[in-house]
């Protein structure tokens, strides 16, 4: 229990009783104080991506869904990481961690990382794409299957749907010869009268 209450005086002044305060969205990357672990999970500050920030809704104020970074997993080869670059607002090229996402308090946000620029760290929006078809093939699978039956049902519609309108297309230009054909037959028709 000291190795506790050690951690916990050590870090007393980087808790806070508020939340993090700034608006975060979908892809922002953020400290996070992960404290208390088992095995390989990952622990104290740490950065993260965030993937949904509940702090903002009436139901479930105060939480966030996160997935921490780490620079040791990029191009591990493991299917529960997302690769990551400095093209996603990050000094280091490191690893989205899909398996260790968790849903925290919004106290537990230390602070937002910032670009050199003093913007804010944002992952690609191809990137986040990327962690959330992660997410949904090995954490749910049988809707990960029903999406993918959805794009390919999507996908030959698309096609029947083209074909379609290249078929409306000759038929109108079929209509308008026989449109054009009419007003002919009618006026010679009115001549021989």
């Amino acid at each position: 229990m000291s190795g506790l209450e050690k951690y916990v005086e050590d870090k007393e002044d980087r808790f806070s009783t508020k939340w993090f305060n700034d608006h975060l969205s979908r892809g922002h990357i953020v400290e996070v104080e992960l404290f208390g672990h088992v095995n390989k999970e990952l622990t104290f500050a740490h950065p993260c991506v965030v993937l949904f920030d509940g702090s903002y809704s009436n139901e479930s104020g105060g939480w966030m869904l996160v997935a921490p970074i780490s620079t040791p997993r990029y191009q591990d080869g493991g299917d529960f990481t997302v690769d990551i670059t400095e093209l996603d607002g990050i000094k280091h090229n490191s690893g989205v961690c899909i398996d260790a996402i968790q849903v925290i308090d919004k106290r537990r946000v230390l602070y937002q990382h910032e670009l050199a620029d003093k913007n804010k760290s944002k992952i690609r929006t191809e990137k986040l794409d990327e962690i959330d078809f992660s997410i949904l093939k090995y954490y749910l699978p049988k809707l990960n299957e029903k999406l993918l039956d959805i794009e390919q049902e999507l996908a030959q519609e698309k096609l029947a749907h083209e074909q379609t309108k290249e078929e409306l297309i000759e038929l109108r230009k079929i209509n308008k010869e026989l449109e054009e054909k009419s007003i002919l037959m009618k006026q010679e028709l009115e001549s021989t009268q």
